[in-house]
């Protein structure tokens, strides 16, 4: 599925999910709407054995709500 400010990305049993709000990855509402949604996703998939959240890009994880 995919999500208007995420990347989500799978490999063996290991999802990385990464926000992609440049140039700070700020959260607004769709941000933690798109987070709920691809946990509740990850979460059906028994393949998956661990998610690791982060940030695209070089400037911050993420910078907070705005």
């Amino acid at each position: 599925m995919g999500y208007e400010t995420l990347l989500v990305e799978k490999e063996d049993n290991i999802a990385v999910v990464k926000l992609n709000r440049p140039p700070v990855n700020s959260l607004n509402v769709k941000a933690y709407q798109d987070i709920y949604d691809a946990f509740c996703d990850l979460e059906k998939d028994d393949a998956i054995k661990a998610i690791i959240i982060t940030g695209n890009g070089d400037k911050a994880f993420a910078a907070g709500s705005m």
